[in-house]
């Protein structure tokens, strides 16, 4: 699935090895023995951008044997990550964070204050690939 064929990849003199489906201890593991880039791409993503090309390979292929076929490439994201990254604390840390005598004794770090909720640039779901990334916020 990913991270448990870096050892192969490392064996083999590669670099980078780039995947959708890396899990998260066996690519932890494999950060931890080689010196092996490891890229984890989200699964949609990877394989999305090549079907038009397939589509139209298939249509040739089957043109050159005098026969024909309809295809339809969808363009419709089912992507279920999203990226965002909010400032707001949870309630029990923004109760820390007002009553420094009420932390925890292990004296957790405080969490940067900041005003705004941030947020990447994400599909929308359902949103097309064509029409962009779009910001969300919380």
């Amino acid at each position: 699935a990913g991270g448990e064929l870096a050892a192969a990849a490392a064996a083999a003199g590669a670099d980078v090895l780039v995947t959708a489906d890396g899990r998260h201890h066996h690519t932890l593991d494999a950060v931890g023995a080689h010196p092996l880039v490891i890229v984890d791409v989200a699964h949609w993503a990877s394989e999305w951008p090549w079907l038009a090309g397939a589509a139209d390979r298939l249509r040739a292929g089957l043109a050159a044997r005098g026969r024909t076929v309809n295809t339809a490439v969808s363009t419709l994201v089912t992507d279920p990550w999203r990226l965002q990254v909010s400032a707001t604390p949870r309630p029990d840390q923004s109760e820390q964070r007002d009553h420094p005598e009420q932390r925890d004794q292990q004296d957790q770090p405080e969490q940067p204050d900041h005003a705004d909720h941030l947020s990447a640039p994400v599909h929308a779901p359902g949103a097309r690939p064509e029409e962009g990334f779009q910001a969300r916020s919380s």
